[in-house]
């Protein structure tokens, strides 16, 4: 596995400081056909989701369908205008919403 166990130490004490979050905004894991076998990819998945961040999962060939378990539940799209166009009009509304 390509993480080292230095990586994996940093994060346990960046985790162990107070007040101090790893992840502060979302994560926006790319998906491909070689997501269920990415060990590294499902590690950061899961450790974003232990920081309770948000999770965007974006396909990014046409021809990826699958996913790891790790992001059952999250909303994913296609990599295209449409699927970026829907982000964007997502994180307007969250940061600046009209009354």
């Amino acid at each position: 596995m390509w993480l080292t166990d230095k990586i994996r130490a940093w994060v346990k004490t960046l985790r162990a400081l107070e007040g101090v979050k790893v992840v502060d905004a979302g994560v926006i894991v790319l998906l491909s056909d070689n997501s269920l076998a990415a060990e590294g990819q499902q590690w950061e998945i899961k450790g974003a989701r232990e920081e309770e961040a948000a999770l965007l999962g974006v396909y990014i060939h046409n021809s990826a369908t699958s996913y790891p378990s790790e992001m059952n539940g999250v909303n994913k799209i296609e990599w295209n205008w449409d699927g970026m166009a829907s982000v964007k009009n997502a994180l307007w509304e969250k940061c600046c919403p009209t009354t």
